[in-house]
């Protein structure tokens, strides 16, 4: 992951799918592009379902780190969020 950290253009695709992005509305606001964008990155690349990256992401710190995430209440994407 530090060497992924080190070699995606992660501000150039955020800006590529930032127009496409949901924007907050209908009393739903969307997590942040950058975490949502890296955490689809882990699941990619660690072959894992909606429901298996927040599982992940509650038992691993660094994947947490790597997605931009502390462990604090709310604050992990649940699986519909991710889908």
């Amino acid at each position: 992951m530090a060497e992924m950290e080190e070699v995606i253009p992660w501000s150039r695709l955020e800006h590529l799918i930032e127009p496409h992005y949901p924007r907050a509305g209908n009393d739903r606001h969307p997590d942040r592009l950058s975490t949502m964008l890296r955490i689809y990155c882990l699941q990619q690349w660690y072959n894992r379902s909606d429901p298996g990256a927040e599982d992940t992401l509650y038992e691993l710190t660094a994947m947490r780190r790597f997605a931009q995430l502390p462990l604090s209440r709310g604050s992990i994407p649940d699986d519909s969020t991710m889908l």
